[in-house]
């Protein structure tokens, strides 16, 4: 050994920098980082045996991830297809930096540190089929519950929820959905086996009275004429 200063040494004339701490935090705001190899931790939890949406600034392998979460058991899968209300998820042993996806741990994983990885500098990514998005973000995000196309997000009891104007807010790391407004329910996909354990029936925010919406998403507030609407994510007919 040669010399020595700060967090790097030289070996034979080949310089050794160690990796830095980062932490990224759910509640964060930061739509890039900045390049570099780094010990990153991520503030928050994912939760045994449900499927979590994720999204983070560098690649993520199956392997990586039971390191990091110390689980014996991960299962990854990426947004692939939608088509004729069925959301198709293909399972995955790698996914890019970016990249929206769906993840499965058997074990519940607080706080995952990933050791020396190559973070990037580009922002979340969206990946869109048919007229669904999933779109990646790795800072809390405010979803428009009034948009032209509706956003909605995957709870923690698998079920897909619309925001409400008292709670639009989605914590960061995590991915949401971008669906048209007369959207009222999918079935969901992981390579062509029917994923029982995701309810991906579109359940709305509570509402008192049981409030009818067309299938434009507008509350109906006086008396509707016959037709189809949509009522607590389901679509019901009147007469």
């Amino acid at each position: 050994m040669k010399s020595r200063n700060n967090n790097s040494f030289v070996i034979d004339d080949v310089k050794v920098t160690a990796s830095k701490p980062v932490t990224i935090s759910e509640t964060g705001t930061a739509t890039t980082f900045e390049a570099q190899l780094a010990d990153v931790t991520l503030g928050r939890t994912l939760s045994a045996g449900v499927w979590s949406t994720l999204c983070l600034p560098f690649d993520v392998t199956t392997e990586a991830m039971q390191t990091a979460t110390g689980a014996t058991e991960v299962k990854m899968c990426t947004f692939y297809d939608y088509a004729d209300e069925k959301m198709t998820f293909k399972k995955t042993d790698e996914v890019t930096a970016g990249t929206p996806f769906l993840v499965k741990v058997n074990t519940t994983a607080i706080n995952p540190t990933f050791l020396l990885v190559d973070v990037k500098s580009e922002e979340a990514k969206t990946v869109t089929y048919g007229d669904v998005s999933m779109v990646g973000c790795y800072g809390q995000t405010d979803l428009d519950p009034d948009g032209e196309r509706m956003a909605v997000f995957l709870t923690a009891d698998g079920s897909l929820k619309r925001p409400s104007a008292a709670s639009w807010t989605m914590k960061g790391l995590r991915a949401y959905f971008i669906v048209p407004k007369s959207f009222a329910g999918a079935r969901v996909i992981i390579d062509d086996e029917e994923v029982t354990a995701i309810d991906a029936v579109l359940k709305p925010e509570p509402q008192s009275g049981g409030e009818l919406y067309s299938l434009t998403g507008q509350r109906q507030t006086q008396s509707v004429r016959p037709g189809i609407y949509i009522n607590n994510g389901k679509k019901v007919i009147i007469k």
